[in-house]
């Protein structure tokens, strides 16, 4: 079965908001960010936080300094109680060495 399944004739998150981040701060370099997530090199089951400092912001892609690993994609970045964006990679030298983290933003940074 193919088709469209929902079509809008308008951008709701212009309307109603992004992902409810109205009030939130402006993403930009320097704003502290803090990860959740379940990384692969620590105790399973357990949930660990980390902290960190947006280093950069590219249209949608957001790079930041927290410790993350696999296992920590697809949980928040935040600020304040705000999610700001889903972790989705770390970024390596040719050597290995770990160079900062990576998210998709949650938020339209035209209308925040």
């Amino acid at each position: 079965m193919t088709g469209v399944f929902m079509q809008l004739d308008q951008n709701l998150g212009s309307k109603y908001g992004w992902f409810g981040l109205h009030g939130c701060s402006k993403l930009e370099n320097g704003l502290s960010v803090k990860t959740i997530g379940y990384p692969k090199d620590k105790t399973s089951y357990d949930q660990w936080n980390a902290h960190g400092i947006i280093s950069r912001v590219n249209g949608n892609i957001m790079e930041y300094s927290s410790y993350t690993v696999g296992g920590n994609s697809g949980g928040p970045v935040l600020n304040n109680g705000c999610v700001y964006g889903i972790h989705s990679c770390s970024y390596y030298t040719n050597s290995g060495v770990r160079t900062c983290a990576g998210a998709t933003c949650m938020y339209d940074e035209y209308n925040i």
